[in-house]
């Protein structure tokens, strides 16, 4: 069932390049944010165009992966100062976080609110966050794959090697048993 269709006029008209995976959405507001070329893009549920977020041409996330919506409270648990950001990795290695609290109604690019060099192409893999806010990625490498795990400030935590052929594998957490286990 087509809901709504929306075509823009260009800069905002993603190229050519399909997008690959599907939207992620920020509750209750309802914008959905996606990859197509070198830009990461918001949509308000009704699917008007709200901003976006240039990569630059080096970080075009060419494989397309779905970013990761990372909700904190700036001041603490139980304040009313919640903060959203996007986290979405690029070709480039870079892995950004950027602001999405904005408006609805506004139409504004996203900002940078941190970035940290990770080394190779992660624009293949959708981020996941764990319940501590530990950011997990794979890194598509030869001659081995590599599993990040970055702190929710935008600093390294740890590194893993994995086997080649990985690198388009986006992880999973599954925190229903007694202890939260990551797979690649």
């Amino acid at each position: 069932i087509v809901h709504w269709t929306r075509t823009f006029p260009a800069p905002w008209t993603p190229p050519r390049t399909a997008v690959l995976s599907a939207a992620t959405t920020n509750n209750p507001s309802g914008m959905l944010y996606y990859t197509s070329g070198q830009w990461v893009f918001r949509r308000s549920a009704f699917g008007y165009w709200r901003g976006g977020f240039d990569l630059g041409v080096a970080g075009n996330p060419s494989g397309g992966a779905s970013p990761a919506l990372m909700l904190r409270a700036a001041n603490g648990p139980g304040t009313d100062d919640d903060q959203v950001w996007v986290i979405v990795g690029a070709k480039d290695g870079f892995l950004y976080a950027l602001d999405a609290n904005q408006n609805q109604s506004d139409v504004t690019d996203m900002t940078m609110v941190w970035r940290i060099d990770l080394g190779g192409d992660i624009s293949k893999s959708s981020p996941v966050i764990g319940s501590d806010g530990t950011i997990y990625i794979v890194e598509d490498a030869l001659p081995n794959d590599v599993l990040h795990a970055v702190y929710w400030n935008g600093t390294r935590k740890w590194t893993r090697t994995l086997a080649a052929g990985t690198g388009a594998s986006s992880p999973t957490l599954d925190s229903a048993s007694a202890t939260t286990r990551l797979y690649v």
